[in-house]
C-alpha cells in the first residue's frame, strides 16, 4: 500500500530528477571505473590522461570518481523518500561536491592536453551540474533543520 502512495505522489518532474541524477552519476561512476580497470590503456590514449597521472595515478582519480558518481546514483534510489529521511539530499551533496571538483581539474587538465576544445566545455558543463545537484542536496539538508 504505502508503494502505490510513494508512486502516486511522485510527480513527472520527480521522474524525470531521479533519472537524470541517475544518469548523471553513472556517467562519473562508468568514468572512474574504467580509470581504475584499465588504468595502463587509459595513460596511452591522451596527453590529457598523462597530465592527470601526473598529478595523482590516474587509479586514485578513477576510485574517487567511482565512489562520488555512486553516491550520485545512490541519491536517485533515495530521492523518492526524500520527505522521510535526508539520504538523497547528502548523496547529492557529497558525490555533487566531489565530482564536481574532479571534474573542475579535468577542466585545467584538458586545455592545454585535449584534442579540440570539446572536452574542456563538456568538462565545464558537467562541473556546473554537478555543483548544481551538490548545491541543491545542501538547500535541501539545511531547509529540514
Amino acid at each position: 500500500m504505502g508503494v502505490l502512495k510513494l508512486n502516486q505522489q511522485f510527480t513527472t518532474n520527480d521522474r524525470i530528477a531521479s533519472v537524470s541524477l541517475f544518469g548523471l552519476g553513472a556517467l562519473e561512476f562508468s568514468r572512474g571505473l574504467y580509470w581504475l580497470i584499465y588504468q595502463s590503456a587509459v595513460l596511452s590514449e591522451s596527453e590529457f590522461y598523462a597530465a592527470l597521472h601526473e598529478v595523482m595515478p590516474i587509479w586514485i582519480w578513477g576510485l574517487m570518481l567511482a565512489v562520488f558518481g555512486l553516491m550520485i546514483m545512490l541519491s536517485s534510489v533515495f530521492y523518492g523518500k526524500r520527505d522521510v529521511n535526508k539520504k538523497s539530499s547528502y548523496f547529492m551533496m557529497i558525490g555533487g561536491f566531489g565530482a564536481s571538483i574532479i571534474q573542475f581539474l579535468m577542466v585545467a587538465a584538458s586545455l592545454y592536453n585535449s584534442i579540440n576544445l570539446l572536452s574542456p566545455v563538456q568538462f565545464t558543463i558537467l562541473t556546473g551540474w554537478l555543483i548544481l545537484v551538490s548545491f541543491l542536496g545542501g538547500v535541501d539538508i539545511y531547509g529540514k533543520r
